[in-house]
């Protein structure tokens, strides 16, 4: 949507690090697509420089960086440390909030997480068991983190006629009834589509968020506490390259504060919820 920037990656993740420096967080959890391709050298080389950070990096892997059928055994790897026990899903517990880390698969496909054209999302049947078990356990909210993105861009945000970068239907049949089953889920943060959009199934919110290395380097912090999860959304083109061009005709990827923005109020454990065997 707007001009990227994907070299030097040094001076992007400069720009991070001097930025970390005077707003410190307490881990930094990259949506997916660190690399344009899923090849040793590019792997290598992101992971050396996301992991070399003032706090804990973790990666959400992303299609372009399982464009290869050998990418993923190439992550586990070389992630040094972005993948938490060589797992592309996994969890990252705290005091206040769970988050849940979810990789997908691509349809037609020849073997899992492996991204080769088709660009719907496949959740295993042993990814869901795995999730809706870890729902229904859970007593804090839990956010969950995957790459592909559950909510299209809405027109009243583009200006264009019609929904643009709609779902795959099933997958975002699934993910929101799952929100409906295990209340404890309260937020799942998405990418892929370059945006930064936000919306409500219920008591559901889904975000994309724009892509990092894109004018104007935007990224998201979450803050919690025992009574709201805060979204907040930080531009770091000062801290990066405050000249970067910038394509006017698509502001709208930026979002407005509705998009940017926003609190969710905890919801407390009842553990009435099921799920499948």
């Amino acid at each position: 949507m707007q001009p990227r920037h994907p070299e030097p990656v040094e001076k992007v993740l400069c720009g991070l690090r001097e930025w970390l420096t005077e707003n410190p967080v307490d881990f930094i959890l990259h949506g997916g697509d660190l690399v344009e391709h899923g090849n040793e050298k590019l792997i290598t080389r992101f992971a050396e420089k996301l992991t070399s950070m003032p706090c804990p990096a973790y990666l959400c892997l992303g299609n372009h960086d399982l464009d290869s059928p050998d990418s993923y055994e190439l992550w586990k790897e070389h992630h040094m440390g972005l993948l938490p026990k060589n797992k592309p899903n996994y969890k990252l517990e705290f005091d206040d909030v769970n988050v849940y880390v979810l990789a997908v698969s691509y349809a037609g496909a020849p073997q899992p997480y492996y991204w080769e054209t088709a660009h719907i999302p496949v959740i295993s049947d042993q990814q869901k068991h795995d999730l809706e078990q870890y729902l229904a356990a859970s007593t804090k909210p839990v956010i969950l983190a995957t790459h592909v993105q559950v909510n299209a861009i809405p027109s009243s945000q583009t200006g264009l006629c019609g929904e643009v970068g709609e779902p795959d239907c099933q997958y975002q049949r699934y993910l929101i009834d799952l929100a409906r089953r295990f209340p404890m889920l309260h937020l799942i943060m998405t990418g892929h589509n370059h945006v930064n959009t936000l919306a409500r199934f219920g008591n559901l919110i889904t975000m994309t968020t724009n892509a990092f290395t894109e004018t104007p380097f935007d990224l998201r912090v979450v803050t919690i506490d025992d009574k709201n999860i805060e979204v907040a959304t930080h531009s770091l083109r000062p801290w990066i390259d405050p000249q970067a061009e910038f394509n006017a005709e698509f502001s709208w990827a930026l979002g407005g504060p509705s998009q940017r923005e926003c609190t969710i109020p905890v919801r407390k454990a009842k553990h009435d919820c099921s799920c499948s065997a």
